[in-house]
């Protein structure tokens, strides 16, 4: 709905638009969508990206990535997973890694993370995965176990969580993000100036120390980086 209205806007500049990445997979999941996801938008600038964590519950015996694919090839009925969502990055991702790693993993569907992290803990589910942000505290606390993160490296809030990359698929990397957009037909003038302001405030020490504590890192760039992304 905030799409749709963003690509109607007036382009006045006042006007601007917060996008996830769920804005590029939205588009290649929906038949049909009352904008374009890239012609329908100024395309301002990407501000930070993030891996997604993949967790499960203290008293599971899965402890990485590998054990996931091991222990699904040891049962009969497929490991269950959840995510906050039909159509999410999410969902997507682990239906591929499931075909990537050649092994059954039925993806369970929630309206929301908390639904999916209640459902963990009550041990209902085997593990699942959400951005840093929703998960972090508690793998900390001990509440949760990080067993794996979607980027091709280690993630630097969890140095001792392996990457899938690392559990026998290189190249791997599955990273979410966000950005900046305005309406269509934004006066260059104006998305050059946004675009610049974009990249001066994520370098910003006391604003870079925030998005390390939300778990994301500053990405910034031009607006054809930001594009290219989506």
């Amino acid at each position: 709905l905030a799409a749709a209205q963003m690509a109607r806007a007036n382009p006045d500049g006042y006007l601007l638009g917060w996008i996830p990445s769920g804005h590029a997979v939205t588009a290649a999941t929906y038949k049909t969508l009352p904008y374009h996801p890239i012609d329908d938008f100024t395309i301002i600038a990407q501000a930070i990206e993030f891996p997604f964590v993949i967790v499960t519950h203290p008293e599971h015996p899965i402890r990485n990535m590998r054990d996931v694919i091991k222990v699904a090839k040891e049962r009969s009925d497929p490991l269950l997973c959840g995510v906050p969502g039909a159509g999410t990055p999410q969902q997507l991702l682990m239906e591929y890694f499931s075909r990537l790693a050649g092994i059954k993993i039925q993806v369970v569907t929630f309206r929301g993370g908390n639904q999916a992290l209640t459902d963990l803990l009550g041990k209902r589910l085997d593990f699942l995965l959400d951005p840093p942000i929703a998960l972090i505290g508690q793998v900390k606390s001990g509440a949760l176990r990080a067993i794996g993160v979607t980027g091709e490296k280690r993630y630097a809030p969890l140095p001792d969580v392996g990457s899938i990359a690392e559990a026998g698929f290189p190249g791997f990397n599955v990273t979410s993000w966000m950005g900046l957009v305005g309406p269509p037909k934004l006066p260059a003038e104006i998305a050059a100036r946004l675009n610049a302001e974009v990249n001066v405030l994520i370098a910003e020490p006391a604003v870079v120390e925030r998005i390390h504590a939300m778990g994301s890192e500053p990405k910034g760039g031009a607006p054809d980086d930001f594009k290219a992304r989506i």
